[in-house]
This record gives C-alpha cells, sequence and structure tokens, in this order.
C-alpha cells in the first residue's frame, strides 16, 4: 500500500519503509509514473502522476533523513458519486490483501462492528475512514467531501508505526 497497486508488506511501491528514498524516481519511471515538481521548502518529499488501485493518482513520498517515513495515494478530486468508485476500489484492495480494518467509520456516524463504507446515490454526504495495521505498518484510507458535499477526495496512506 512492487506493484502499481498498495504495497503487500512493508514496502510502498517496492521501496522498504525505514529504506533510502534514493531510487524513488527511478523506480517511479520505470512504473510509468511521472514526477512532479513539489516545494522546494518540503525537503523529503517527491511526488509523481502514476496509476494505483486501477486508476490515475498522485503519489507522494515523504522521506526523514533520506529514509522512506510514509507513503501516500492520492486521487483527483471528483464527483461524489465517481470518487465513491476510487474509495471503493482502494478499501476492497486493502481488505482483500489485509483482510478487515481494525476500524471503518463515517465522521457523522458512530463506531459499529458493521463496515461502514459510502455509496453512490442517495447515500449521505458523510465523510470515511479505514484503518489497518498490519506488522509494523499502519495502512489508512480516506474519503473526504467538500461543504457543498458534490466533490470528494480520497488518500491512503501507508506509514512504519
Amino acid at each position: 500500500l512492487a506493484l502499481a497497486s498498495p504495497a503487500l508488506g512493508a514496502d510502498f511501491r517496492g521501496t522498504e519503509f525505514g529504506s533510502s528514498c534514493a531510487a524513488v524516481e527511478e523506480r517511479e519511471k520505470a512504473l510509468g509514473s511521472e514526477r512532479v515538481p513539489v516545494n522546494a521548502s518540503s525537503g523529503g518529499a517527491y511526488r509523481f502522476k502514476g496509476r494505483a488501485f486501477d486508476r490515475d493518482v498522485w503519489i507522494t513520498y515523504l522521506c526523514k533523513d533520506g529514509a522512506l517515513a510514509l507513503g501516500d495515494y492520492h486521487f483527483p478530486e471528483g464527483k461524489y458519486d465517481d470518487a465513491v468508485g476510487d474509495y471503493l476500489a482502494a478499501y476492497n484492495v486493502l481488505l482483500s490483501v489485509y483482510g478487515l480494518p481494525i476500524s471503518a467509520y463515517a465522521r457523522h456516524g458512530r463506531m459499529t462492528s458493521e463496515l461502514t463504507v459510502p455509496s453512490a446515490g442517495n447515500a449521505p454526504r458523510d465523510e470515511y475512514h479505514a484503518s489497518w495495521k498490519v506488522r509494523d505498518l499502519s495502512l489508512h484510507v480516506d474519503f473526504g467531501c467538500h461543504e457543498d458535499m458534490d466533490l470528494a477526495g480520497i488518500g491512503v496512506f501507508d506509514r512504519l508505526l
């Protein structure tokens, strides 16, 4: 959360968490991603446009002291009903690889033992979150709505605990 899909171990797109970020650009180029400039003040950040979860995404690597500390997929913002499909694509891959999340909820909902995911159509326009803790990784998929509730954005974050 090395494929053009989520990490399948303690790595992010083939780069081990805690290892050097020196080969990130070369690895992303091999995956067909395009480097996107980032603000020079962001230090150890690398950003790319590429593919994951069978969708177009922004891919960010955050490195601390030259070592990978956090990996992020961010889906382009879109209409709520379209964004539901993006969220479910990421959520279902993580579900199939890592099993049930340790938590899944809607911001305006309440914690329950039932899985809580967005749905298209007449669904409430809540924000959704799911988390997995696997070995030494923390994985999250988040779905956020704008105030007008018509646009939504999704992020998938992996990080070493």
